[in-house]
């Protein structure tokens, strides 16, 4: 649920940018999606891309943050930028859909966070895929899709890699390692 002044604040980023000609124009803007209690929901925070610390502090002096991924709850994409890079994929129907889409985008252009600008995911709790009990299958499934697709660097899917693996230690945690957990996760790396 966006907040009434969320898309004018992404908005109001984007002119900031255009007044601003050594950082990049955006591909894609972001909000700031936070759970009911205020706190960054823990199914949406952006991935922040620190790699080009220049472009990251001229960014930061005007409130906005360089991302290399996020999640699709208030998030503005430009139309050209979707024609060039294409639609969401059809494949992964549930978790990391948007992360694939926005990976793939932000690999080659550059996109921001706009702390600013709020969006509320109202969910029954704060969430992260670990606690899906069987459909974690899909975040094994599409965590998988994702480090053999074409969105991230090799330097990126070693990274990734370790994620996925973090994701599934507390997966497997949380379900005490009961059989029908590790099955999850076998059928969702195997289908990857």
């Amino acid at each position: 649920i966006p907040r009434p002044d969320a898309l004018a604040r992404l908005l109001a980023a984007r002119d900031r940018l255009a007044e601003a000609p050594a950082l990049p124009e955006p591909a894609l803007l972001v909000s700031r999606v936070v759970w009911t209690d205020g706190t960054v929901h823990p199914m949406n925070p952006p991935a922040p891309d620190a790699m080009r610390m220049d472009r990251f502090m001229r960014a930061a002096e005007r409130g906005l943050v360089p991302i290399r991924a996020c999640t699709f709850p208030s998030l503005l994409v430009r139309r050209e930028v979707v024609e060039r890079h294409g639609p969401p994929r059809k494949g992964f129907w549930l978790w990391a859909d948007d992360i694939d889409f926005t990976q793939r985008i932000l690999r080659h252009e550059t996109g921001y966070a706009v702390p600013d600008s709020v969006a509320v995911h109202k969910t029954r709790t704060p969430h992260a895929p670990w606690d899906g009990g069987p459909r974690f299958y899909y975040a094994a499934r599409n965590g998988v899709f994702i480090l053999r697709g074409d969105t991230l660097s090799a330097k990126e899917k070693v990274g990734w890699t370790l994620t996925l693996a973090e994701q599934i230690r507390r997966f497997l945690v949380r379900e005490r390692f009961r059989p029908w957990a590790l099955a999850v996760v076998a059928r969702g790396l195997r289908d990857g």
